[in-house]
């Protein structure tokens, strides 16, 4: 199911099964909070996205949600590496500076490893932060993946 699909359906899906499920008295399995979990996670992407696509600065989306950026960063990482595409470079713009991020988008270029820790001790003498190697390799995931 593609992302659209499950932007439209999914969670409406998911509140069906637990309406049918509580209308006719069926037992519920212990299984079943885990499709429950799974629903949530996907509305957190689809609600991460949609505020990525209105440019809403990074910090902000984090504050809403009450989660760390750091924790926001990752949900983009996981986000990427399922193979979604983000536009983060507006934040870029603000938060990394133009020089150090041509220095990593130069790395992961030529690198044989996507890892920001490998990129971390790689560029360790540039004064790089791993924040903005992370920041910046979801928007190299994002334009480079097949």
């Amino acid at each position: 199911m593609g992302i659209i699909a499950l932007m439209k359906f999914g969670k409406p899906f998911v509140e069906a099964i637990e309406k049918y499920v509580e209308e006719n008295d069926i037992d519920r399995a212990e299984d079943f909070s885990g499709v429950k979990n799974v629903a949530n996670k996907l509305s957190n992407k689809i609600s991460i996205i949609s505020l990525i696509d209105k440019k809403i600065p990074l910090g902000d989306i984090a504050k809403s949600r009450k989660i760390p950026l750091d924790d926001l960063i990752h949900d983009l990482e996981s986000i990427v590496q399922s193979g979604t595409k983000v536009n983060i470079k507006y934040h870029l713009e603000d938060e990394v500076d133009e020089d150090i991020q041509e220095i990593i988008f130069e790395y992961f270029a030529e690198a044989n490893t996507d890892s920001p820790e490998a990129a971390f001790k790689a560029l360790k003498e540039e004064d790089v932060e791993m924040e903005e190697i992370r920041l910046c390799r979801i928007t190299y995931i994002s334009e480079n993946a097949l």
